[in-house]
């Protein structure tokens, strides 16, 4: 259901050419505590080598956080974390049931240096890099979740991420 509301968001702001460019003040909104839905977003749509060394280092992404009674994105003022997971069968399912081969977390205070806008609207765009906790697998999911400062979890869908040849 809530996949669907921010592909509905999504596409309607697409439609409308809502990207926020006519806000004069070119600020932010403040942060909110609360949301009801991330999106997160991989792009490019693949891991990225960062360092022109052979292999992949991590990926980009673009998170979007939204309330049910708004159309715009929100910002957020809790924590977030991004978990890593190693496909080793062909059950995705699964993966995001393991324990993470890395996680990174994010603080409220960290999360204000990604802020940027996209054709949508406000949104978090962070670049993700594992350094030595390097995939074995030729596939791995990321999942995003936010707590909010009362504990309150939103946790995106997960995504598979094929990795690169070395």
């Amino acid at each position: 259901m809530k996949l669907h509301f921010v592909a509905l968001m999504l596409a309607v702001a697409t439609i409308a050419g809502c990207g926020l460019d006519g806000d004069p003040s070119h600020r932010p909104p403040a942060p909110i505590a609360t949301a009801d839905v991330l999106a997160l977003e991989v792009s490019p749509p693949t891991v990225q080598n960062f360092d022109d060394k052979p292999g992949a280092d991590g990926f980009d992404t673009r998170i979007h956080f939204f309330l049910q009674s708004q159309a715009a994105p929100v910002l957020v003022s809790g924590k977030l974390e991004m978990s890593m997971y190693e496909v080793r069968d062909d059950n995705i399912g699964q993966a995001v049931k393991q324990k993470p081969l890395h996680v990174w977390s994010l603080p409220q205070e960290s999360l204000s240096r990604f802020v940027a806008r996209s054709k949508y609207g406000w949104c978090y765009v962070i670049r993700f890099d594992w350094g030595q906790s390097v995939p074995k697998t030729e596939r791995i999911v990321i999942q995003a979740v936010y707590t909010s400062p009362s504990g309150a979890k939103v946790a995106s869908a997960p995504l598979v991420l094929v990795m690169v040849p070395k």
